[in-house]
């Protein structure tokens, strides 16, 4: 955590693109680069409502493993809780543009729940693509089970969730700061309870330290 101190020190106000691009940058030279995306989604909503942000309802902890999903009946790796009720929940592609599969295990897990007041994406890194096939079986979906489906790119992502969420009292560049934070503390097992990590992280961690200089 030094090492993070110490590049906040130089930088006191970083730009929400600046801390985006660190964590894009970490993300693109690791291993594991799904479930890093997971986390750096999960951080970003920590810091928001860290700042007080009004997400509608309460995030919930990461899920220890990606395979959690199914039998946790999650629907995505990413959500937010109202009581026992789903109301946002998005799922982590990294360098998986091509959601046609991904969109029939979306339906298993919905068919026969009610999902009419749930808000579904996924978000891309590094990149979203068009493909008619999946656009139309999108369309399908919201027609016959009445909920939202999203594809956004990461940066898109991000930009919704500051433009949603951003608190009164906190600049971009208070939260920006804090979602590095909550990043690093994270994959440093600092928030165990919030997101608990049972990978080895120390990899990670020193990539992490690197490319903070």
């Amino acid at each position: 955590m030094g090492k993070l101190d110490e590049w906040l020190a130089t930088h006191p106000a970083p730009s929400l693109q600046a801390i985006g691009g660190i964590i894009k940058n970490h993300i693109n030279h690791s291993e594991a680069r799904a479930r890093l995306l997971e986390v750096a989604m999960h951080a970003l909503l920590q810091a928001l409502e860290d700042a007080g942000a009004d997400l509608g309802g309460n995030l919930k902890p990461l899920m220890p493993m990606r395979t959690a999903n199914q039998k946790h009946r999650n629907f995505g790796d990413i959500e937010i809780m109202l009581g026992d009720a789903v109301l946002e929940s998005w799922d982590a592609k990294y360098d998986n543009p091509y959601l046609s599969d991904a969109l029939d295990v979306f339906v298993e897990k919905i068919r026969g729940r009610d999902v009419s007041e749930l808000s579904f994406g996924y978000v891309l890194l590094p990149e979203k693509k068009h493909y008619q096939d999946v656009e139309r079986k999108i369309a399908d979906i919201i027609e016959e089970y009445g909920v939202e489906v999203l594809v956004l790119s990461f940066d898109e992502w991000v930009e919704v969730q500051f433009t949603r969420a951003q608190p009164e009292n906190a600049s971009v560049e208070t939260v920006a700061t804090a979602w590095l934070r909550a990043y690093t503390e994270s994959l440093a097992l600092r928030r165990t309870e919030r997101a608990p990590i049972d990978e080895p992280t120390h990899d990670w961690l020193q990539t992490l330290q690197h490319l903070l200089g």
